[in-house]
């Protein structure tokens, strides 16, 4: 968190309009990742640019590829997608963990998404769990801009405790509730529970000040 992200997400900063940075480390044995960074852009343009910072091999972008190996052996995946987030009723609470539900890749009609959003809003409003936000990824690409993404979409939701988001992957992952989620996607959905480590953007400005 304070040294390969610094400088991978700082050296990306130049390159596109990426603004937050966080990322989820897993606490289920069986979860489909074994870390997950988000980076949010201004808008799609930035996203495609970052993707491409990448794809293209910028020569910057080769000093983050070979800083990999000094924290991990497994090959990094890229998925690019739109999102919209919604705030609930713990609105301002500090997130400390997270449930991420993620459907493998199918097509999802666009005309389809908001009705895909008021079934999740659903299920999350008659559970009562007190999340503090959740936000719908509707995956677009792969990190080469066009490509199939490995999931259609994903669905994240945050709480301020521990508690409140081992309950709530609970109730989630029991068969009546998978059905409903597979259902909704026609795709058997995957659970990572996890805690969320906040990243401090000022650690990027050595690397996003630099000539």
């Amino acid at each position: 968190m304070n040294n390969h992200l610094p400088l991978a997400v700082g050296t990306s900063m130049r390159h596109s309009g990426l603004n937050f940075c966080d990322a989820d480390k897993p606490m289920n044995d069986d979860s489909p990742n074994t870390c997950v960074c988000m980076v949010h852009f201004d808008n799609a343009q930035s996203m495609v640019d970052f993707c491409n910072f990448f794809v293209k091999g910028h020569p910057e972008s080769k000093r983050i590829d070979n800083d990999e190996k000094n924290y991990t052996t497994i090959a990094p995946n890229m998925v690019a997608a739109e999102y919209q987030k919604f705030d609930l009723v713990n609105k301002g609470a500090r997130a400390s963990h997270r449930l991420k539900i993620f459907f493998p890749f199918v097509e999802i009609p666009e005309d389809t998404r908001d009705s895909i959003i008021g079934d999740l809003k659903g299920l999350l409003s008659s559970s009562a769990a007190a999340a503090v936000s959740a936000e719908v990824d509707f995956c677009t690409s792969g990190i080469v801009p066009g490509s199939e993404p490995d999931y259609s979409l994903i669905w994240a939701i945050s709480f301020n405790s521990q508690r409140e988001a081992e309950g709530f992957h609970a109730l989630m992952s029991t068969s009546e509730n998978t059905h409903v989620l597979k259902e909704l996607i026609k795709v058997e959905p995957q659970y990572m529970l996890s805690e969320i480590m906040p990243f401090d953007m000022a650690l990027t400005d050595p690397y996003r000040l630099a000539e």
